[in-house]
Order: C-alpha cells, then structure tokens, then sequence
C-alpha cells in the first residue's frame, strides 16, 4: 500500500569499490596493464526523494531491505583496459605501433577466459514493493570517484532484466558525474577508412586478429538520473516484482582518454537508485 505524501523512494548506495591504481615503470603505449590494489567497503542504503518504495538484496528471491552489502563476483586484481559492444564480447590489444593497438585478442572467447583479471562485475536485485514504480539512478548517492582522466576513460555497464521491462543492456560513459575538462587525449586506435572518428569499439576481430570497429554505444548518466528534465528510467516495476541489474566497471580501451595519464588514479563506485509510482 502507498503512503501518499511519504518519501519512501529508495536511494540504493549498493557498495563502494576503492581501487588505488599504481603504474607499472615507465609505459608507453595505450593500452597497458594496471598493478592496482583494490579495496572493496560495503556501503548502506538511504531514503530520499520520490515516492516508491524500492528494496534491494543479494538473492533474488530473498533479504530484500533498503541496503545490500555485496562482494562482487568478478573483482579485477588488475585494472587492464578492454573493449567491448555489448558487455558479452571483450577485446584486449595484443600487438600497438608507435602507441597504436594494430591486433586485438576476443578474450571472452579463450577457454580460461576470467572477468576477473579485467572487470569489477556483479549483480543485485530491485523489488518494487507496494505499489509499481519507475526507477531511475540517483545522484548523490551514484559516485564513480572525482579524477577527470578517470571520468573519461571509464565505462559503468549495465544488463536489467525483469517481466515488464524486459532484457536491456547499457553501457554509460562517467563524464556526466565530474569535469572531464582536463583530460587528455590521444588516438590509441587506428580506424579502418572512412571511420576518422574516435568514439568507436571492438566489435570483432579476424583471424590476423584485425579490429572491425562499432561506434561507441556509451550515453551519457545524466538522462537516466532522478529529477532531471526528460529523464528516461532504467526499469519499470510492478508492485513486487523483482528485476535483475548486472553491473559492470571497466576501463574503455579504444577511448582516447584511456592512455597513459589514467594510470595512479583512485576511482570509487556508489550506485544509487530512485523510484517513482507509476
């Protein structure tokens, strides 16, 4: 049941990762390889704005409350730069010229593939209860961490499942949630003719391990973020049903950003959510 005039939205702060990120010598290229040490703090949930009473929990089907602590499933012990389309195909580079990744490797595809050398990736679950609603990120609590380099190199990814909303996936680019004025750039890819544009990822490669590139499908947070004018929601719940949210951080190789003045950075994540009665 509703309580008209009750804030009772849900802002989800699910966990906060830490990851202190320490350069390996003097590297030259784009695309490198991360020693960070990585620190995972379980963060508590709050009530703010809105009027839908979302829960959250670890199981799918059980512990829903107003706060999770999570362990990711995959937590990378090296931050190494991937590319990919979908959050199912990753690529890393295997071969650059003169800072430019020329070869690329379908990872995801290798018979020891682990998310976990390359990915923070885990799921929660999202309840509407009482009522339906649509959910929408929050800010604040939603938090990445502050470095420009950071903001520009990194990728939050997410896959919703539930009934009414159906199968959705999204990869969001981070420059939404700080000033990216100050990162520098450089090409790290190099285009196939006809494809000058950097803002493009790996979308398979061929034997040779020669890239076919896609146009970056990153959008921008700040048009799913609760109050903004015209902001779309993530998901559509009905009262109790249960929705599915992978989630997934990484670090966008192809991104012109992502070279190396990203390296020696903190970066955090804070997810939070918001619910409107439908």
């Amino acid at each position: 049941m509703k309580h008209k005039g009750l804030k009772t939205s849900l802002m989800l702060s699910i966990l906060c990762l830490l990851v202190a990120v320490i350069a390996l010598g003097a590297v030259t290229y784009a695309w490198f390889t991360f020693d960070p040490y990585t620190n995972v703090t379980p963060m508590e949930g709050k009530i703010s704005g809105g009027e839908a009473n979302l829960l959250i929990s670890d199981k799918p089907t059980t512990g829903f409350a107003k706060s999770c602590v999570l362990v990711p499933e995959h937590m990378a012990s090296a931050l190494s730069p991937i590319s990919t389309e979908n959050l199912t195909d990753f690529f890393v580079s295997t071969y650059q010229e003169e800072g430019i990744s020329k070869r690329f490797s379908q990872v995801s595809k290798d018979a020891g593939w682990k998310p976990e050398k390359y990915l923070i990736h885990g799921t929660v679950y999202l309840k509407s209860a009482g009522g339906g609603a649509n959910v929408y990120f929050d800010k604040p609590p939603l938090d990445v961490g502050s470095d420009a380099q950071w903001l520009a190199a990194g990728r939050l990814g997410l896959k919703i499942t539930g009934a009414t909303t159906g199968s959705g996936t999204y990869i969001f680019s981070l420059d939404d949630l700080g000033s990216t004025s100050g990162a520098e750039s450089r090409a790290t890819i190099a285009p196939s003719a006809g494809q000058a544009n950097q803002a493009l990822v790996i979308r398979s490669v061929n034997a040779a391990g020669e890239p076919a590139f896609a146009d970056d499908p990153a959008t921008g947070l700040n048009g799913c973020i609760h109050g903004n004018a015209g902001a779309k929601a993530l998901m559509t719940l009905k009262a109790e049903e249960v929705a599915t949210v992978e989630y997934w951080l990484y670090l966008e190789g192809c991104d012109p950003n992502c070279y190396n003045p990203v390296q020696s950075k903190d970066i955090a994540l804070q997810l939070g959510f918001a619910g409107d009665p439908t």
